[in-house]
């Protein structure tokens, strides 16, 4: 019989107490297998419904600001609750929630997806 083996387990979080949770969950996953843990965040950084031709330029500015923002919210996350381990990945999707969770486990292969819930339905 095979064993289940996962080389990267997959984190979506929200910054959230229950994706936090499940952060530590993964963590101790991942080290228990000596897999890989790709923390992922996604937002789909979407404009304003009141901008104007006229700001494309200056909000394409903001949204960079942003993603920027989110990476470094990211690591310092992920810093602050699992410590600063080389096989540990941060990722931001520019993408609706599920979308780039599914993207993302598709394109990177990941074996096992790690997340929290807030307990509000099945």
């Amino acid at each position: 019989m095979e064993t289940f083996q996962p080389k990267l387990i997959l984190c979506p979080t929200d910054f959230s107490e229950p994706a936090t949770l499940a952060l530590h969950y993964g963590k101790h996953l991942a080290d228990c297998f000596d897999a890989r843990l790709l923390v992922l965040y996604a937002d789909p950084f979407s404009p304003p419904p009141y901008f104007t031709a006229g700001q494309v330029e200056d909000l394409a500015k903001t949204i960079e600001h942003f993603k920027r923002a989110a990476h470094e919210y990211l690591t310092r996350y992920v810093r602050e609750h699992i410590g600063g381990s080389g096989k540990v990945e941060r990722g931001v999707a520019e993408n609706q929630t599920v979308p780039a969770i599914l993207l993302t486990a598709e394109e990177k292969k990941v074996d096992l997806i790690v997340m929290g819930t807030h307990g509000r339905s099945g």
